[in-house]
């Protein structure tokens, strides 16, 4: 959200800036903050609804994927190369919950829900 704040506050100071026409003040500077800014408004305002659905649904199949490594774990007749993959789908899952803890503590914390802090490292 602090980005669509900045955003929209940059937006309505170029505009007043704008208006006020300060002397010394040129018009192309203002056009580009205000063009920049709405820009970065309306970008920001589709993707952070969209992003945040995508990690609902990554969260879901990180949910899904450690229910499926603890079922095939309680299994006594899994082969080497099941092992293998469930490992290696276990690394690509855990990689990705760290990125997105690590992004969650960020300034892009909004485009990503805080239900990703509650999940933990597959084992």
């Amino acid at each position: 959200m602090w980005i669509i704040a900045i955003s929209a506050l940059v937006f309505a100071g170029a505009i007043i800036w704008g208006e006020r026409d300060l002397p010394g003040s040129g018009d192309l500077l203002h056009v580009n903050v205000i063009l920049f800014s709405g820009f970065a408004l309306i970008v920001g305002s589709i993707t952070m609804p969209i992003s945040r659905m995508g990690y609902g649904a990554d969260i879901e199949h990180y949910k899904s994927t450690a229910a499926t490594v603890a079922a095939a774990r309680s299994k006594d007749d899994i082969s080497e190369y099941e092992y293998a993959a469930l490992q290696l789908e276990i690394i690509k899952k855990n990689a990705w919950l760290a990125r997105s803890q690590y992004w969650n503590g960020t300034i892009f914390g909004d485009w990503i829900p805080d239900a990703v802090n509650d999940l933990v490292p597959i084992e």
